[in-house]
């Protein structure tokens, strides 16, 4: 599956054209799901998001969503939404995202819609199915959204510095072909 990011909604959506791997060699690699470490812990939490910070924007250009953004709220939202995933004791918190539908086990921050703030990335283990979930979050007009469906239960992802999303179908490992071109 192939998703391209729309700036006028800002999320992702489906795009029919998945492009050959030939093609997808040719990209460049932004984001891969196999360089996902950071487990998802209160001190990790903590020390993740308080050394985010803003790319000197300068002569780029950006978008007006992105132009009067303060890194202070981009911190206490995505902090929100982590420190969401738990109690405060850092047991997990059941009431946010029922045990069947998983635990997000990994986070990440990178930006991967090109605006020059880093968007929050989890890796969720779907109980149910046994197989990881991936969702992006991102902050636009002061509120965080999932900008990519959460429904979808993926193996890897794939992020591409167009700031295109390669998801492959189970059983298929890209990550490796991709990035050995």
């Amino acid at each position: 599956w192939y998703y391209t990011y729309n700036d006028d909604i800002s999320e992702y959506q489906y795009n029919e054209e998945e492009p050959s791997l030939s093609e997808l060699q040719q990209k460049k690699v932004l984001f891969d799901s196999d360089s996902m470490d950071t487990v998802l812990n209160i001190e990790n939490i903590d020390t993740e998001i308080d050394n985010m910070e803003l790319v000197d924007m300068g002569e780029i250009y950006v978008s007006d969503d992105t132009k009067d953004v303060d890194i202070n709220n981009v911190k206490k939202l995505y902090k929100d939404l982590l420190y969401g995933e738990y109690n405060l004791d850092g047991s997990y918190n059941y009431k946010l995202r029922p045990f069947s539908e998983g635990i997000a086990y990994q986070f990440a921050l990178k930006d991967v819609t090109g605006d020059e703030v880093d968007d929050l990335i989890l890796r969720v283990n779907v109980r149910h199915y046994s197989e990881d979930a991936f969702e992006i979050y991102s902050v636009v007009n002061d509120k965080v959204y999932n900008i990519l469906n959460n429904d979808l239960i993926f193996r890897d992802i794939i992020i591409f510095e167009d700031n295109s999303v390669l998801v492959p179908s189970a059983g298929n490992n890209y990550i490796d072909y991709i990035t050995s071109a």
